[in-house]
């Protein structure tokens, strides 16, 4: 399967958790595991606070493409690329206020980078693999036939004759407090 989506946000505080949404429907989809989601959910807020901050104008552009394996999500705005465009990877001083997405966003994506971009536009693109969902457990047929009533199946009898003992709870086996 692949989704793909592009949209143009007002550079907004709101448009924050419009971008959220917008991956969340689109992860909803797929059957991505609750550790992607969460990751990708700090990936597009990390990105779209950035680009919210630092716009100059215009608006916030998002294209999320998903398919089997990855997950894509680039984050545009009008603006100028910080740190010249090098994304750092350890955290600022614990006393510094801000500068902790870009760091943040180096370590939860398996890539991200500016990209070329138009002059005057920066444009950030991260990208995840996505791990494969958990296998889905098959029940037996035994499980499946006797939780849905279904009447052909027998019961075998503690000797062979296709007749229900007395006693349903009856194995043939003495209890362990009996042995």
């Amino acid at each position: 399967m692949r989704l793909a989506m592009t949209t143009a946000l007002p550079p907004q505080p709101g448009s924050v958790t419009r971008a959220r949404n917008i991956l969340n429907t689109l992860l909803s989809l797929t059957d991505v595991t609750d550790q992607d989601r969460g990751d990708l959910a700090m990936l597009i807020t990390e990105a779209c606070t950035n680009a919210v901050k630092h716009a100059t104008a215009g608006t916030v552009d998002i294209t999320i493409t998903i398919d089997d394996h990855s997950c894509e999500v680039t984050v545009g705005n009008h603006g100028s690329k910080p740190n010249g465009g090098i994304l750092p990877a350890e955290l600022p001083d614990p006393l510094t206020v801000g500068g902790r997405g870009l760091p943040l966003i180096t370590a939860l994506a398996d890539t991200a980078a500016f990209i070329p971009a138009p002059p005057g536009q920066v444009l950030l693109r991260m990208t995840k693999q996505l791990s494969p969902p958990p296998a889905q457990r098959t029940p037996d047929r035994t499980s499946t036939a006797l939780s849905r009533g279904t009447p052909n199946c027998q019961h075998s009898g503690l000797d062979g004759s296709g007749e229900r003992p007395a006693n349903p709870t009856a194995t043939g086996f003495p209890r362990a407090d009996q042995a």
